[in-house]
């Protein structure tokens, strides 16, 4: 397994559209979950008008850029959170974070497909 999680960070306010100099990347160690919490693997980010607020000032500069997603679970030391399965959650702009499993929200295939769940069963679209 890839041991790297690679991260794009906040790095200025863009003052109109954001431009990759408002940005950085890094790669940092993949943290090991601990009780209660999930290693997953991001297979896709959705991109959202709340971004850009986020952009001004929800996000901390030097931090990871916020985004919800669908990640594969990779190492679970949650109950209910399985190897393998897909989740919902606010993963961030980098590749395998570790979060607690109490903002993970399972994704039901007989809905839809992950592409689906970043769509139309997504939060944005339920806002909508």
């Amino acid at each position: 397994m890839n041991q790297t999680n690679k991260r794009i960070l906040l790095q200025a306010r863009p003052s109109a559209i954001p431009h990759p100099n408002d940005f950085s990347v890094d790669s940092v160690p993949v943290r090991p979950p601990e009780p209660g919490e999930v290693l997953l693997e991001t297979m896709y980010l959705s991109i959202d008008p709340a971004m850009r607020s986020w952009m001004s000032n929800a996000v901390p500069l030097g931090a990871v850029m916020r985004s919800g997603g669908i990640a594969r679970v990779l190492e679970s030391r949650a109950a209910g959170f399985q190897t393998g399965e897909l989740v919902q959650a606010r993963l961030g702009w980098q590749t395998r974070p570790t979060l607690p499993a109490k903002y993970l929200h399972k994704v039901d295939l007989t809905l839809g497909n992950a592409l689906a769940w970043i769509g139309p069963l997504g939060l944005s679209a339920v806002t909508a």
